[in-house]
């Protein structure tokens, strides 16, 4: 069964069922976060960070699913890597990123000149040597 935004189910039943609460299987949204909320005994940020947890924007229509691996295992989602690559994603929708994670994406960029970031669900985020012909800035393997 595919979730309803077209994607294979999260692997968290809790983030599923949020997503669940909040789009129908065509991915239209169905209720507010608020809605959600109510309907699932959870706060509203929890709606939130649930949804981002699968990649999908919270409210902001931040393209993550071009950026970032889809369902990141719950252990690795707060890894750096995995926050640059959000951030990037961040930055292109034009949303505000504070000086101290601008600095953090600057080193990030810098150093995707020559390496490039591998998620591997067992082991999370590493970097590698940048092969020829790769020009994103997660591998896609």
């Amino acid at each position: 069964m595919s979730s309803p935004t077209g994607r294979k189910p999260h692997p968290n039943p809790e983030t599923e069922a949020t997503i669940r609460a909040v789009y129908d299987d065509n991915g239209k949204q169905i209720r507010t976060y608020a809605e959600a909320a109510e309907y699932l005994g959870v706060s509203k940020n929890t709606v939130a960070s649930r949804l981002r947890r699968a990649n999908i924007a919270a409210l902001s229509a931040v393209p993550y699913d071009d950026y970032t691996p889809a369902n990141v295992d719950p252990e690795h989602f707060h890894d750096r890597e995995n926050v640059m690559l959000r951030t990037l994603a961040e930055e292109e929708a034009g949303m505000h990123i504070s000086e101290k994670r601008m600095r953090e994406l600057e080193r990030f960029k810098a150093k995707s000149e020559k390496l490039i970031v591998v998620y591997d669900p067992e082991y999370g985020f590493y970097w590698r040597k940048r092969e020829k012909g790769e020009e994103y800035w997660l591998a896609q393997e």
